[in-house]
């Protein structure tokens, strides 16, 4: 397969590699979309802490199941696996949650898998989405809904967090709110703001962002 990757820090290259293959608990996926998060071009460019080299990046995915390996009932619920992992059938839409929790930790046993210090994410810990197919366990998939075009599902992680901010600040109908910023995510917050009734003041330098909110 065609991918994505990056030997050292400073540069990446398409190379041609073996498609991954999928142990127990996990999935092989063929990527449909993968997301290009700022942290993708920081890693490539200075590197990240949590980043192991050689790396295929891409942390932000949509794709569809080609190959399912169960893991055992134990596993899945230690790990709190939200759908059943063995429902999960080739040909599915998935979206692929990016980090892996312990399960063990204090965080984690409080609902706050989040907050894991040991959590491994994936294009920095494992590879990435930026290949045709990618390996993800199967308690990190998130069925897109019918009608959900895979261009929009892929905004699901970034989306959350505005939708986390906004529900953290008690944004209600008639709020105004403040946004510092037009990119990805200072659009996807305005957007969300506008939808709950909120009043929006952008603060932008770029003309080409500003449309893009203004839209």
């Amino acid at each position: 397969m065609e991918a994505v990757l990056v030997r050292e820090i400073g540069g990446f290259e398409l190379v041609d590699m073996p498609a991954p293959r999928p142990g127990p608990g996990e999935a092989l996926i063929e990527v449909s979309v993968t997301g290009l998060c700022r942290t993708d071009l920081k890693l490539i460019e200075v590197g990240h802490r949590d980043l192991a080299l050689p790396r295929v990046p891409g942390e932000e995915v949509v794709g569809v199941v080609r190959e399912v390996c169960p893991g055992t009932e134990d596993e899945d619920r230690a790990f709190g696996a939200g759908a059943d992992p063995a429902s999960f059938e080739v040909g599915e839409r998935v979206y692929v949650y990016p980090g892996i929790s312990c399960g063990g930790c204090r965080p984690c046993l409080r609902g706050a898998g989040n907050l894991c210090r040991d959590m491994r994410i994936m294009g920095f810990h494992r590879d990435g989405g930026f290949a045709e197919h990618v390996v993800a366990p199967l308690r990190s998939l998130v069925r897109v809904p019918r009608g959900l075009a895979d261009e929009a599902a892929v905004f699901a992680e970034p989306f959350s967090c505005c939708l986390n901010a906004l529900e953290l600040g008690r944004l209600s109908d008639g709020d105004v709110l403040g946004v510092w910023g037009a990119g990805p995510a200072g659009t996807l917050l305005t957007r969300a703001a506008v939808l709950r009734g909120a009043e929006v003041i952008v603060t932008e330098p770029d003309e080409r962002r500003r449309e893009r909110v203004e839209a």
